[in-house]
Formats: structure tokens, C-alpha cells, sequence
């Protein structure tokens, strides 16, 4: 099958930002899907689970109810690899355009006394939230959107040469992406086992300052 849109981004270059990650015709109308990333994947933790619930109740319930906003919201919910959210818009926004609805979504978390929809009757898990994890989280992101609103790079999604195999498989043309294969691939015990047949090349004593000492690496 075709890889889908998102799928196809970099994300061992993605940052924190606000990006468009796919425009659909519905009819004549256009909805816009947006990448509202709080975190760099692959490369720092992700957000809390709990606490990713609590910001999906809180961002949602703030945008449903803006006056300006709340009718041209189709959807807000969170990534599954926990990294950020996709919003939906009606029409075809830059992200710029988002940049204070963003930010000002994300301020008012702090402003929550407790998170709205959090009861058995009206969520699904209503145990699983952390507000005031949601509030570290939001308050994070809302100084890195401030710290960066002149930088164009929160807004436009990273672009990355590709190298095409015969048959048609894409591979990213990434340092960074070398660095996840060594990362995944060569783990401690074979690290070890290197250092061994480097340093040692069989032998089970080593010389240190004149005396004899067992080779760690041998049992």
C-alpha cells in the first residue's frame, strides 16, 4: 500500500511547531489537517499519556467555545506516538495564520481549575489524567512558541533529499538517520564484545603498571 502523508515527513527532523500535514476536498470545501508539535520524536521523551489526555480535554473544550474559531474547528485530538495533535480546520490556513490561536490555546491551560469532561459519565478513561503534568507541558511549549515566532522553521516542515532505490523505496539522506541505525542496531553487548577482540585479541591477562590483571571481559 502507499504510505500515507504524514508518514512520509522526516521525523528524525521534525521540531516543535505548527505545520499543515495534509489540505482534502470534501465537495467544493477544503479541510486543512495541522501538525501541532510539542515535541521532537525519536529524539526527547514524549509527553505523559495522562497528561496527554488532560491537554486533549482542555485544548478541545477551549477551541469548541472561541467566538471566532469554534466553527471552523472539525477536530482536535492527540498523536499516537504522543509526540503532539493534529487540529482540523475548515479552509486552507497557512500556519502562521494559527500562531495566536495556538498560543493562546495552550495559555489558557493554566487557567483550568480542573479538567473539563474528566467523569465517568463523559470520558472514556476519566482516571487517566494528570492536569497539572498538562499545565508543565503547555506551559513548556507556549515559551518555545513565544521564543521562536520569528523563526520560519516552526511553520514549514523540514526538507529532506531523498535516495530512490531501483524499486522504487525511499530512504532519508539523514546523518541523523545513520546515527538511529547505529543507535538501534549495535547495542552494549556487542559494543563489549568489540572492545574485547580490540583490546585483548584472545588473551585473558593484561598488562597494568607490571602486574597481571584478569581480562574483565572473559569468564
Amino acid at each position: 500500500m502507499e504510505l500515507i502523508q504524514s508518514f512520509s515527513i522526516d521525523h528524525t527532523a521534525i521540531i516543535p511547531g505548527i505545520f499543515i500535514s495534509r489540505e482534502d476536498k470534501l465537495g467544493e470545501e477544503t479541510v486543512t489537517t495541522y501538525d501541532i508539535r510539542l515535541k521532537k520524536p525519536n529524539r526527547e521523551p514524549v509527553i505523559d499519556v495522562a497528561a496527554m489526555h488532560s491537554l486533549e480535554h482542555i485544548v478541545a473544550t477551549m477551541l469548541r467555545n472561541d467566538e471566532v474559531w469554534k466553527n471552523e474547528v472539525v477536530y482536535w485530538g492527540p498523536m499516537g506516538c504522543l509526540t503532539g495533535f493534529y487540529l482540523i480546520l475548515k479552509g486552507n490556513r497557512q500556519p502562521e495564520e494559527l500562531y495566536d490561536l495556538i498560543l493562546r490555546a495552550f495559555k489558557s491551560v493554566d487557567d483550568v481549575k480542573e479538567v473539563p469532561g474528566a467523569t465517568a459519565v463523559n470520558c472514556g478513561n476519566y482516571l487517566m489524567h494528570n492536569l497539572e503534568m498538562a499545565k508543565w507541558y503547555a506551559a513548556e511549549f507556549v515559551s518555545y512558541l513565544e521564543a521562536n515566532a520569528k523563526n520560519s522553521e516552526i511553520f514549514n516542515y523540514p526538507k529532506t533529499d531523498r535516495l530512490v532505490t531501483d524499486n522504487g523505496q525511499q530512504f532519508f539522506d539523514s546523518l541523523f538517520s545513520c546515527d538511529l541505525v547505529f543507535s538501534y542496531c549495535f547495542d552494549y553487548k556487542f559494543i563489549l564484545y568489540i572492545i574485547k577482540k580490540q583490546m585483548f585479541k584472545g588473551t585473558t591477562l593484561h598488562q597494568k603498571k607490571g602486574k597481571n590483571v584478569k581480562n574483565p571481559f572473559t569468564t
